[in-house]
């Protein structure tokens, strides 16, 4: 779910922060650790197309003594992709996220696009995922996938846009 919760960002960002990671010392049994952080990545797409995208992360960790037991985290998506001609194409997303240690499960608005021509990308809704391998175990009717090769293509719609 691209600023814009974009699979491949959400990878990177899932991979590099670690989710726990932000966490701080562990507070006393029962307390939960709030934290925030903010990162900035670049995604080379399609087309020359390149994504320049900053997120903001507020976390709030669950423990059960020492042992973290999940995560509810807010992401604010600030995006801009500049196109070979120079073109630009700028979006915000905000995604909600409950992570465990056996799932991960996004709500909201992920990656929308939208253009003169309409919508170029939706990404709404509910996915619930395996954060070891992006596996879907569940997903809503219009949620783009972690594992599906044939979903909607964010690339394809940049390209078509910025390209």
């Amino acid at each position: 779910m691209n600023g814009i919760w974009s699979r491949s960002g959400a990878s990177l960002l899932i991979g590099s922060l670690g989710l726990t990671l932000m966490v701080g010392p562990v507070a006393a049994a029962g307390t939960p650790v709030q934290s925030r952080a903010s990162d900035s990545y670049t995604v080379d797409h399609d087309c020359g197309i390149v994504e320049a995208t900053t997120v903001t992360v507020h976390e709030t960790a669950f423990f059960d003594g020492d042992r973290w037991i999940r995560s509810v985290v807010h992401f604010d998506f600030s995006g801009v992709y500049t196109g070979p001609t120079g073109k630009t194409y700028t979006n915000e997303t905000h995604q909600n996220a409950i992570f465990t240690p056996s799932a991960g499960a996004l709500s909201g608005q992920g990656s929308f696009l939208r253009g003169a021509g309409g919508v170029l990308v939706m990404d709404v809704g509910r996915l619930v995922f395996d954060p070891s391998d992006g596996s879907t175990i569940l997903a809503s009717a219009k949620v783009l996938r972690f594992d599906d090769p044939n979903g909607p293509s964010l690339d394809a719609a940049l390209c078509a846009k910025l390209g």
